[in-house]
């Protein structure tokens, strides 16, 4: 009989995995040392042998791995298909989300009924810190931007790892506070800047969180669509349009499909 223990990894995510839409998402599990783990299969999540490494987002690597491995009994797997929210305007903030794999994008609703999208994350960042720390409702919308799959962490346990875990807490204050900073530079930057430049700033930050570094260029896949873009930089879907022919004939940017390709001095000014 396969010994299963020889083959589990430090850090095992052992969780309660949410019922998915996604027919081909099975589960297994084994009991050893009077814990179950679950393994997910097929599906979006991994293949047979592939884990869930909690050792690779930044804030949970203070915590030992004993510690981890009874905390993730509580907290679960849950995937999301492109397109779907993971909390709209008004909800009441009882999970945190940390995104395991994937993309999703924050915005909010003008007067007008506009969406103004104001962050976008990717793998690793934490969703609904702030609703749930101020106990306020949200007051815009998270929704996926490809299929992706979160760490869920109920309100509870969350609480425990801030009380408890001073290094996770600094942590995450450092990421709020980064944030926080990051924010106000740009809305500086957007205040006393034209469209162009706004497009190269949200180009520019876009490809410095996901893009691949070549010599002279960085390069990336562009999943956001020119009305979302727009919605980045409040202006509208016609002008970023027409901005981004301008900054290809420049020489600028790139676009190859879905690929878009900027110049790194640019991005160095």
């Amino acid at each position: 009989m396969l010994d299963m223990r020889a083959h589990v990894p430090p850090i095992v995510l052992r969780a309660h995995v949410q019922t998915s839409p996604n027919p081909c998402l099975h589960l297994t599990s084994t009991l050893f040392e009077q814990d179950l783990i679950l393994l997910v299969i097929g599906g979006a999540l991994s293949q047979w042998g592939d884990y869930v490494n909690l050792s690779v987002v930044k804030s949970f690597s203070a915590i030992s791995e004993q510690d981890l491995m009874h905390l993730q009994s509580n907290w679960s797997v849950r995937p999301f298909l492109k397109d779907s929210f993971v909390y709209y305007e008004g909800t009441l903030i009882t999970e945190i989300f940390v995104v395991l794999r994937g993309q999703f994008i924050a915005y909010r609703l003008t007067t007008e009924g506009k969406s103004c999208t104001v962050r976008t994350l990717f793998e690793s960042e934490f969703i609904g810190e702030e609703d749930l720390l101020y106990g306020t409702r949200t007051e815009g919308y998270v929704q996926s931007v490809v299929d992706s799959e979160c760490l869920v962490i109920p309100k509870n346990e969350y609480e425990n790892l801030i009380l408890h875990y001073p290094m996770f807490a600094r942590s995450r204050l450092g990421d709020l506070s980064n944030r926080l900073k990051s924010t106000e530079r740009m809305m500086q930057e957007i205040a006393y800047s034209t469209v162009k430049q706004r497009l190269i700033l949200i180009l520019t930050k876009i490809g410095c969180e996901i893009g691949q570094n070549n010599s002279d260029e960085v390069e990336f896949i562009l999943d956001w669509s020119h009305q979302e873009l727009a919605s980045m930089i409040g202006s509208t879907r016609e002008t970023v349009t027409s901005t981004l022919s301008v900054l290809q004939k420049e020489g600028i940017v790139k676009i190859e499909g879905k690929k878009l390709i900027i110049n790194k001095s640019v991005m160095q000014n």
